[in-house]
């Protein structure tokens, strides 16, 4: 992973072991939250602002959502971050409201792509403000996947349209 300075804004990158040896943290982790998968690795945010707060990253390394194109295999991969996050967080809570998104660039204070993951309710002092439909710095989930639909209109694949059914109330 890259990470940057909020002061700077520079980023740095990790070598390539330093990501094997996190994802290989995630596949350990003992609290049920950690999960691999060939794509994407997904484990708890160290600053939760929600009851579980998880980030699903990509292995391989993305810089951030500018980095995304309007193209099949890019829609396909945020669906597959969408319902891997969504899979982890129903399993940790059951029936709890669920909130997905991307802080825009220049709002990240990582370097690669990364989306997060809530289930609700924001725990007591956090900066819920952070993720807020309608500012500046988050982009929800349902709007990444819009922007990212291929022009021909199809979707990531048959069943793109069935697993993620667009409900605000859920995302």
């Amino acid at each position: 992973m890259a990470y940057t300075t909020k002061a700077s804004g520079e980023g740095l990158r990790a070598p390539e072991e330093a990501q094997s040896i996190r994802a290989l943290d995630v596949e350990r982790d003992r609290q049920g939250s950690g999960m691999a998968t060939e794509r994407l690795v997904v484990f708890r945010d160290r600053s939760p602002a929600a009851t579980a707060h998880l980030q699903i990253v990509p292995r391989r390394h993305i810089d951030n959502l500018n980095a995304l194109q309007r193209c099949q295999e890019d829609h396909a991969l945020v669906l597959e971050m969408l319902e891997t996050g969504r899979q982890v967080l129903t399993r940790l809570h059951p029936g709890a409201k669920l909130r997905f998104g991307f802080h825009r660039p220049p709002f990240n204070s990582v370097l690669h792509l990364h989306m997060h993951g809530l289930a609700l309710p924001y725990l007591e002092g956090a900066p819920k403000w952070k993720y807020l439909d309608w500012t500046p710095w988050w982009l929800p989930v349902e709007s990444a996947l819009k922007s990212l639909a291929p022009v021909d209109g199809r979707a990531a694949g048959p069943e793109a349209a069935a697993a993620h059914d667009g409900s605000p109330e859920r995302s």
